[in-house]
Formats: structure tokens, sequence, C-alpha cells
């Protein structure tokens, strides 16, 4: 080791005489810390091949630590297998001081992703760019100068070009500034011909043989220091000093071939074989010794590949072709798949005297191919089942005429009108009304609903539920023995065995809280998943809770005419105990007779008309018609989505608009930086849907939402409770004894 140590050191000061405009000249070499470099001058770009951690560290460790007490800027860019703690721990037991060093900035450790990947990809011009500007900012700062390193291990096939040329203009641009640069590249991700492109772009390569650090120069900057000494006359030192480079060069290239994980194999003109690496022999079973005994590895070849080897050969010779695909046999008789990659080699005459050849085993590839072509095969086949499901579940679902889906939104846009009024809207005799609303009833299509105020009831929270649980869990929560709800504030829930949503009203946050604490207290598994917002009421109309008109009108495609929107009504509810009793069974019975129903409360009909009346003319009590989901057969989709303030309130609004614009919606309902949404899709497999999930990924993306939403999909087969409700909390609201 001392001998490369001295060696480098003459190759410093001869490469600092060639830059008497550097800063760095022979007298002002800087000490890079290991001694099998030794001091060198500024402008100086060397590359390191390790093997693990341990490499860096013996060599990187002493390099910046040497930096720091010199005066020098330094920057640490990390990658696998050195992260930015590791390198920060190692450097920390042989510099004490290491934190006051990078609190004044003298010192910098950070990932490659923030300075080579900033935009997501390499920028040559852009990292080149980088570094002279840190230089600049280092003498601006006091500083002697700027000594960098980086990792090249993230570096893929398809970066490596752009990076090589980026290396070759670091190395032609590096000596007229004062930076020392260390490029670190794994021997596990370097191929024979990216250890060659490396060496030509680097004055210096270091590399470990055994136990010991050997170092090697480039055959560009070699060249420039022959001149040089050619030029002192130093003729007889020049080619001993000559013949000891290229056997160090020889066992470099011999070492770096050994660890590469190709094949590789050197032939002569007549097809012996001369060498072959580690690698080769390893895949095929072979030794060297074995292997110089076959003339062009007969044996290996397969007969029925001949013909193809001989063609591609042909092809190379010509120009046309670069690589070709072929099967070889192993000693043990098996075969296995390559890509191989021959290389012609020829004399002064122009005649080829040698072929190497890098051979890459494919054998886990083609696995890899065949198990996707499998899969491929499995999904069609998936696919035409589902396909053959959805058909069969296109049959089930509701089919009506073009009349039909009109007074089907009719009834549900406005279910106060009567037939007459329905007729004049729509254009559609009456008595055709009457028999489609009959029949819509009587198959339980759509059910009508009387929806109190809540506003007017004192209720100022709306708290929505989802998530996932048991079905014991959903019982324990939900039901009791005889079908009964147990919670009355929840007054909408759909839900499948597992999947559940539910909107619930409560009077101050005190409920609210209640039942949040009963709803930890219900779910106890710890795979469940369970999220709940509440709402001022006072935000959203809870009459529009029931209106699904939005959503029927986009499902049915029909012409919708906007209607001015009413502000909730937020009146003192005052009511005699009769009224409250007519009150409560209006909410019960919603579709009851009104003679059936005065029979059962034991109330005069003008009485219960009257006092309907009022309640509808005052706002306390609503008409209205609920679709059935299950009936319908649309998919019923839920969505909680919650986004950055930051971003401001015009982008949040205009990314609820969007959202709103992909969904058939029938609940929304905004409030701060949060939407709910519950809605339908036209089809099973609708391309709103896939435009609204890519929409939102895009949105989370762009940073507009906190976290990606919550999506629940009901598929109307598996919902097993549907609920709407309102009875339950309208008779605890008013203190009554159940009817």
């Amino acid at each position: 080791m001392d001998g490369n140590s001295e060696y480098a050191n003459c190759s410093a000061n001869a490469l600092a005489k060639q830059r008497p405009g550097v800063i760095g000249m022979a007298e002002k070499l800087r000490k890079t810390g290991a001694s099998v470099i030794g001091n060198v001058p500024w402008g100086t770009h060397l590359c390191l091949f390790y093997s693990g951690k341990e490499d860096l560290f013996e060599i990187l460790v002493p390099y910046f630590k040497a930096g720091l007490e010199n005066n020098e800027m330094c920057m640490w860019i990390t990658s696998a297998p050195l992260g930015c703690n590791d390198a920060k721990e190692a450097l920390g037991k042989e510099v004490k001081n290491l934190d006051a060093y990078m609190k004044k900035g003298q010192i910098e450790i950070m990932d490659y992703k923030k300075f080579y990947t900033r935009n997501r990809r390499f920028d040559a011009d852009s990292a080149l760019r980088g570094w002279m500007e840190k230089e600049k900012h280092a003498l601006e700062m006091g500083f002697d100068g700027l000594r960098i390193t980086g990792n090249t291990f993230w570096l893929d096939k398809k970066d490596w070009r752009g990076f090589t040329d980026y290396e070759a203009k670091v190395n032609s641009t590096i000596d007229k500034h004062n930076m020392l640069a260390v490029c670190a590249y794994s021997l596990e991700k370097c191929g024979a011909s990216e250890v060659l492109n490396v060496v030509s772009n680097h004055q210096f390569s270091v590399i470990r043989q055994g136990s010991d650090w050997r170092v090697v120069e480039s055959s560009d900057y070699k060249k420039t220091k022959e001149e040089l000494r050619r030029a002192y006359g130093e003729m007889e030192t020049k080619v001993k000093e000559r013949t000891s480079e290229l056997e160090d060069e020889k066992m470099f290239v011999s070492d770096v071939l050994a660890h590469i994980a190709e094949g590789l194999v050197v032939f002569d003109r007549k097809g012996r074989l001369i060498d072959a690496n580690h690698a080769f022999c390893s895949m095929t079973g072979y030794s060297k010794k074995e292997l110089q005994r076959k003339r062009f590895l007969h044996g290996l070849l397969l007969k029925e590949e001949a013909e193809k080897i001989k063609s591609n050969l042909n092809s190379i010779m010509g120009g046309k072709l670069s690589r070709f695909e072929t099967m070889l046999r192993k000693k043990n008789g098996s075969k296995f798949p390559v890509i191989v990659t021959p290389s012609l080699l020829k004399d002064k005459k122009g005649e080829t005297n040698t072929y190497i050849t890098i051979v890459q085993d494919v054998t886990k590839r083609k696995n890899d191919e065949t198990e996707k072509e499998r899969l491929r095969k499995k999904l069609e086949e998936y696919a035409k089942r589902l396909e053959v499901k959805v058909k069969r579940l296109e049959k089930k679902r509701l089919k009506l005429t073009d009349k039909e889906k009109t007074v089907f939104y009719s009834l549900v846009k406005w279910p106060n009108c009567n037939d007459i009024q329905l007729s004049k809207k729509t254009g559609i005799k009456r008595s055709t009304i009457t028999a489609i609303r009959n029949k819509l009833l009587k198959h339980n299509w759509v059910a009508p609903v009387n929806v109190p105020n809540f506003l007017g009831m004192g209720f100022e929270l709306v708290c929505i539920s989802h998530g996932k649980a048991s079905d014991s869990e959903f019982t324990r929560k939900f039901k009791v023995m005889d079908g009964r709800f147990r919670i009355p504030e929840v007054v909408l829930m759909y839900s499948t065995h597992r999947d559940f949503i539910s909107f619930s009203f409560f009077r101050n946050l005190t409920e609210s809280h209640a039942f949040d604490s009963l709803n930890n207290s219900m779910f106890n598994n710890n795979n469940r998943s369970q999220n709940s917002v509440c709402m001022p009421l006072e935000l959203c109309d809870s009459f529009k809770f029931m209106d699904h008109s939005k959503g029927i009108g986009e499902l049915f495609e029909l012409d919708k005419k906007k209607e001015p929107e009413h502000a909730p009504v937020k009146a003192s509810l005052k009511l005699t105990g009769k009224e409250k009793r007519i009150f409560y069974a209006l909410v019960k019975y919603p579709g009851m007779n009104l003679t059936v129903l005065s029979r059962l409360i034991k109330i005069a009909v003008p009485t219960i008309t009257k006092t309907r009346n009022k309640l509808i003319r005052e706002g306390f009590i609503k008409k209205a018609m609920i679709p059935n989901i299950k009936k319908l057969g649309q998919p019923l989709l839920f969505l909680h989505a919650r986004f950055d303030l930051e971003k401001g309130r015009e982008n949040i609004d205009e990314c609820r608009r969007k959202i709103s614009e992909k969904m058939n919606e029938f609940v929304s309902i905004g409030h701060g930086n949060q939407i709910v949404m519950l809605g339908v899709f036209n089809d099973f497999h609708s391309e709103k849907e896939f435009m609204l999930h890519e929409m939102l990924e895009e949105m989370h993306n762009m940073g507009y939402l906190s976290d990606y939403p919550d999506i629940i999909m009901f598929q109307p087969k598996n919902i097993i409770l549907k609920k709407t409700d309102f009875s339950s909390i309208t008779r605890k609201f008013l203190g009554l004894e159940e009817i």
C-alpha cells in the first residue's frame, strides 16, 4: 500500500504541473486521507470500485475527515447499500465534532434522490450545474474548495448512457475548479462494458485486490503523463512504469471480470478458448481447463441451434446484429436460455483475430415471462366469467320504459305534487302517472317518507360513520334480537356483511362524543377500520338527505331543470301533546291512509289533516320518495375526502365541483376541508368510476388531498341492511311512548 501511495503522489505532482491556472498547484496538494491515494491537486476525479459497505467506510470516512480538517466544504451523496444514517454514524466515530461541522454548513450528507433525481429522473446538466454552484458557494463562505462523493448504486440500465455522458463532462471540466470528486461504483452492478466506460471517464481507479487496495490510472491520463515525462527525457523510466501499469491494469481488469455477474468468454480466430470468467464456469458447470479443451464450446451448443448461431455470427460480422438469443447445455445435460453479445477484435490488417463474448443467463426472465403469460390467460378466463356474471346481474336490474323513468324521477323530485300537477310538469297523462305510481309503490321500487326538520328539532350536528366490522360486531352495534335498531340517532344506513355507512343527528358535541365512545366499545376487533366525521347541520339542508332526484336524473339521463335552493329553516318547534302524536305518526307511517292512521292514534281525520298541513307549511316536515337501491340494481358508492387547506379555498371548491361531476350523487355534504358524498353509477363497470379514481389519484399526487379518500363500493346484491328511519329519533325527541 505504501508503494501505491508514492505512485499516486508522483502522478498528482505531474497532474498539478499541467494546470498552472488552478489554485491546486504541486506545492498546494490536498490530503485525501486515504493512504492508497495520497495527496492530489484540485481538479482530481477518481472512481472507487467497491464490494460492500466496509469498502466504502475504509476509503470515504478518512477522505471526508481530511476534507473537514483542511477547511473544505464536503458533500456525501449516498445510495444503497450505505444510507445517510449509516454514513453519518460511521463519520461521527472518527470526527468527534461532526455535529458542529454540519451546523455551520461545512458538510452535507444527503440521499441521491435529493440531488441526482430531484425531478424524478436524472438530468446530467442539472447535476453538473449543481456541483458548480456548490463550489461557488463554498468559496464565498471562505472554504478552500469542495470535496464530494456520489454512490451510483441507484443507476438503472436505462440511465447508464446518460450518466456516462455526465461523467465525461465532469472529467473534462473539473480541472478548472477547486474540487475533488470520488465516484463509487458497485462491482455487483457493473458488467464488462460498464467497467471500461467508468475507467475511461476518471483519472484514477481504486479497487481492492485481496486485502490491499490498488490504484490504476485511466488511459487518457496515462497518455498525458507519458508526454510530460517524454518532454523531460525520462524514456527509460517511462517504459518501466508503463510495463508496471499494464500489469496493474491487467490485474485490475481480471479482478473486475471475476466479480461481474455475466459470463465472459474469449476465443482466438480458430475457436480456441483463451479465457473464461468465474460466472461463465458457474453457469455451465465446467472448469476453465475443461472449456479450453473444447473448440468453440463444442458440447455446450445444441445441434438444433447450430445453423441459427452460424447465421447470427455472420450477421454480426456484417454489422447487422449486435446480439442474439440461443440455448446452451450444461455439464449435467440440462439446457438453459442465454443472450449472447459478441465483439470482434481486429488486427492492423483489419482481420478478426479475437472474439470476446458476453453470455447472460436469462432463465429467470424466461420463467417470469412464462408465469406472466399464465397469469394473463387466467385473468382473461376470470374476465370472461365476470362478464357472464355481469350479464346475469343486468337481467335482474330494474327495467323501465322512458315514461316510467320520467315518472320515477318526477315522484322523487316533486313528492308533494299530486298526479294532476305531475301531469302538467311532465306532459304525461294523469291516468298513466297514477298507474306507474301504483306499480312502483306496489313492487317497493320507491317508498314514501316524511322527513322531520332536524334544525327545528334542535339538532346541530350530522355525524357520518363508515368502515368495516365483523358480523357479530355489526349486530351488537346496530341491532337487538327482535331486529329493531338500538341507536335511534342513526337515521340512514347501508351495509354489507363487512362494510357500512351511517348518518346520525345530534343536538351537541356531548352527544356525538358519547356516540364515538359507543363506536369504540362496539368495535373491539383489531382488524376493523372505522372513521367518523361531524359537520354543522346548519351548513347543509337536512331535507337534502332524502332528495335523490339529482342522482336519479343523472342515472336515467334525463334533462333536469335546476331549481333555486332554499336555506334550511331553523325555527323553534312548539307543539301541543296531540300535535306531537300526529307529528310522530306521520314520520313513522308516511304512506298510511289518514283514516287508518286516525283509528291507530285515536285522533279525528280533520285534526290530522289540519296538523299535517301546518307541519308542512311551516317547514317542520317534508315529503320525500326514496328509491330502492337494491331494486335499481346500481352500485352504490360512498366517498369521504379531506383537502389540504393550504391550497386555498378556490382550489378546494373547484376540486369538490369536479368530484361531484363524476358521481350521480344522492347526498353531498361539505364543511371546512372535508366532503362526504353518496351516489350511484350507471353500470357495474362504469367508465365514470374509473375516471373518478383517476381524478382522485391526480388530486392526491398534486397535494390537493391530504390523504387518499375513503371509498366504499356497495354492489346491490351484497346489501343486507338498508335503513331509512326517522321515527325513533323523532319519538325520542318528543318524549312519546311507542304507538
